[in-house]
């Protein structure tokens, strides 16, 4: 009778268990407190005359895992596992179907530009022929974990230890066919194992990946070692801060290990498929105040003025929600952009300010704004990630004396180098520049032209007004 329980025992073990995963690899992450992520894991395999043994086995499993960030860097996961075996000869019954339980933590304390390292720690609580047997068969372990990224490539690798007690889900003195040790899963000894994952996005949402997984065993009994090596593809759906991720991939059995080894062996290959939803904390939205005061005199002249812009973020150029914008000894609470990456900062004293933009993950920005009476000011910014301030932007707005906007030609140049931008209908330009100071040059039909040097600062905004002369008949 085919049963399908809550993770497979052969996968449990080296799967993520509400951690991030790629393939079945580990990946090191420093989500922010309150994520929490859903992870749910199926295998299949089927195979002939499995470990020489004449036994024709079949093998179903499922996992569904949760884990929850309390604290920056720390993930707290539970998983449950179920598997189900088939093939003649299984007995007992209760070999056919088996659940487990694992409890694990995961640390990431290093987090440096692309690189992320951390660890693992968790205890398997594996069940038997008794289903509440599971404290006798306590299997601690522990992981190393890092991730990072080289050039287009994501890179995860593990290397880990399990002292392995699945021995005690065996009935006693019975003696286990490679089938049946397959089914149990259990084994003699602790042992090590590694793993290793290679990811290349080839567009924004899917990603190829291969993967080597790998486990050694040590005991009083002859050892055995399994390699599996697979890949898959993953896609990415949803938006960034609320991804939804489905994987399908298979393992191939390159070491299957040793007949005579007291170690369950892996199938030629193994099929499998993965979804995992990633829900972030919820953020309460600002709360606005309006005071209606009665007018009892003329209404003065303004004094203040707004400042509005749209923030995006600098390697893909969408919009940034739930960044956080201020100016410094201006304003008492930060503002938050909205689901459109929009921000309006109000009632700022009249005169020149800076703007501070800041998200986690990303590098402040701050900008000069001049603000005038009763009007808004723009200033749209793009954020670049945190580490990687290898370029600044510089943006104008051009007009003539009557302050009529002008359809103007910009010039920059750096040594030998230029780079030419045109400003727009309303007179605005942005150009995405190396740090360094710049000739400027603009021009313009019917206008003097203007030349002057700028300063691109990396990982900075820096923004001009020009105002051209009309050319004298």
């Amino acid at each position: 009778m085919f049963l399908l329980l809550p993770a497979i025992r052969a996968q449990a073990q080296s799967a993520g268990g509400g951690h991030s995963e790629v393939g079945g690899v580990l990946t090191a992450t420093d989500a922010e407190p309150g994520t929490i992520r859903a992870t749910w894991r199926a295998s299949y395999f089927q195979a002939d005359d499995f470990g020489n043994s004449g036994v024709d086995l079949t093998g179903l499993g499922s996992s569904l895992a949760i884990g929850w960030s309390p604290l920056a860097r720390l993930s707290l996961a539970i998983q449950g596992a179920g598997t189900s075996h088939h093939g003649e000869g299984m007995v007992p019954s209760s070999v056919q179907a088996l659940g487990d339980v694992a409890v694990s933590a995961a640390w990431t304390p290093i987090a440096s530009g692309d690189l992320r390292a951390g660890a693992r720690v968790g205890v398997f609580l594996l069940s038997g022929d008794e289903p509440l047997a599971y404290g006798d068969a306590a299997s601690p372990f522990g992981d190393v974990l890092a991730s990072m990224r080289v050039g287009p490539v994501n890179v995860h690798a593990n290397a880990g230890y399990l002292v392995d007690r699945s021995e005690e889900v065996v009935p006693e003195n019975a003696v286990l066919s490679p089938p049946l040790r397959a089914a149990y899963g259990a084994s003699e000894g602790p042992n090590a194992r590694a793993a290793l994952a290679v990811g290349i996005p080839i567009a924004r949402r899917i990603e190829p990946f291969a993967a080597v997984k790998s486990r050694f065993w040590f005991g009083d009994v002859k050892s055995g070692d399994t390699v599996l090596g697979g890949g898959g593809l993953r896609f990415l759906l949803g938006p960034e801060d609320r991804r939804l991720a489905i994987e399908a991939g298979v393992d191939l059995a390159l070491v299957p290990g040793k007949d005579a080894a007291a170690r369950p062996l892996e199938p030629p290959m193994r099929m499998y498929a993965a979804l995992a939803f990633v829900l972030p904390p919820s953020r309460p939205q600002p709360v606005i105040t309006r005071v209606e005061v009665p007018v009892v005199a003329p209404t003065p002249a303004p004094t203040t003025g707004d400042v509005e812009g749209l923030v995006r973020d600098g390697r893909s150029g969408e919009p940034l929600a739930w960044v956080i914008v201020d100016v410094p000894g201006v304003t008492q609470n930060p503002i938050l952009t909205d689901a459109s990456g929009v921000y309006r900062v109000k009632n700022i004293p009249a005169g020149a300010v800076k703007v501070r933009v800041q998200k986690q993950g990303y590098a402040i920005s701050t900008l000069p704004v001049d603000i005038k009476a009763g009007a808004v000011a723009m200033a749209d910014v793009t954020l670049e990630p945190a580490g990687a301030k290898t370029t600044g932007v510089f943006a104008g707005d051009v007009r003539g004396r009557d302050g009529k906007p002008v359809f103007a030609k910009v010039t920059f140049q750096l040594g030998a180098e230029t780079r030419t931008v045109i400003a727009d209908a309303a007179g605005k330009f942005q150009v995405t520049l190396p740090p360094g100071t710049f000739q400027l040059k603009v021009e313009a039909a019917g206008f003097l032209s203007q030349t002057r040097p700028i300063v691109v600062t990396a990982g900075e905004q820096t923004a001009f007004n020009f105002v051209l002369q009309p050319v004298q008949p």
